[in-house]
């Protein structure tokens, strides 16, 4: 990549110095910064979107507050519990955002202890905690919930879903035009059968005519319309930014297609999956930066 671009390695967690290098190339006459790609989660978070649009600077990537709907699991579901009071229709498992070791308990006996235990906050996808992987027992359940509670880090507990894994990532440009990808299935697990705990993510696929075999044209037209949803929620709830610009950037959406043959929502992310973006964009017959520029 360097021998085509002017690369500069930064920190990423020293976001001034960051601001200030881009303003000096700007001004220095040598540099048009036509857009900006962010790719990881935490600068997102930490407002640098906010940051280079304040310099004019357009950026596939979401503003701070839109970046909630992966930095705030909470805000996330609910969220998605607004869309299921407009829509009538069921797109999460049942959760709650425990505070007390009563409540913990009252949502296991509730849900014949197949719960599943997620930190709020980032946690690079390893703040969660799943029964029968991480936890087998009632009381191993609660250790976990209490030293959670014990070192005030807050979580929220949902009904375990059982079922095909997929993702389904969407091309927003804050106007409300949409362009969806194909549905992908990571592999998150080490070692083989899965036998190892979650990563980052061990490799992905698709199958024949970009689809995945557990999967019907209805079942992604159904993911694809719960991500414009969502684009269309957060604009409504949070509003737009000061250029009059909603969600713009990359949506993913990751979905369960469950032994009953719905479609629920496992979480979302404000930005390409990886590794699904690698297929992704090895599929696209557009021009990347054609796509970007519109």
């Amino acid at each position: 990549i360097s021998r085509y671009v002017n690369m500069v390695i930064v920190k990423l967690n020293k976001k001034d110095v960051i601001m200030d290098k881009i303003v000096e190339m700007r001004d220095s006459g040598k540099y048009n910064f036509l857009f900006a790609i962010i790719g990881p989660e935490q600068p997102i978070a930490d407002g640098f979107t906010d940051s280079l649009e304040d310099l004019n600077i357009p950026c596939i990537a979401p503003t701070q507050k839109y970046a909630q709907i992966e930095t705030n699991k909470l805000f996330c579901r609910n969220l998605l519990k607004s869309i299921e009071n407009k829509r009538h229709t069921r797109i999460s498992p049942d959760y709650t955002h425990a505070t007390t070791i009563n409540e913990v308990n009252d949502f296991s006996i509730k849900h014949s202890n197949n719960v599943v235990i997620k930190k709020t906050g980032l946690c690079g996808g390893k703040g969660v905690y799943v029964s029968d992987d991480h936890f087998s027992s009632n009381d191993e359940y609660q250790n976990i919930c209490q030293h959670l509670l014990d070192n005030s880090v807050e979580f929220i507990l949902e009904e375990k879903l059982i079922g095909n894994e997929f993702s389904l990532m969407t091309f927003c440009d804050g106007n409300g035009h949409y362009l969806h990808m194909p549905p992908i299935r990571d592999f998150k697990r080490a070692f083989n059968n899965d036998d190892g705990p979650n990563t980052g993510g061990m490799g992905c696929l698709i199958m024949e005519n970009n689809t995945l075999p557990y999967l019907d044209d209805n079942d992604i037209q159904i993911s694809c319309e719960i991500n414009e949803y969502v684009a269309k929620e957060l604009q409504e709830s949070l509003g737009v930014n000061k250029n009059n610009i909603g969600y713009r950037g990359v949506l993913y959406g990751s979905f369960m297609k469950t032994t009953d043959g719905k479609i629920k929502v496992i979480e979302y992310n404000c930005r390409f999956g990886d590794p699904e973006v690698i297929i992704a964009l090895h599929l696209l017959k557009n021009d990347f930066f054609d796509l970007c520029k519109d």
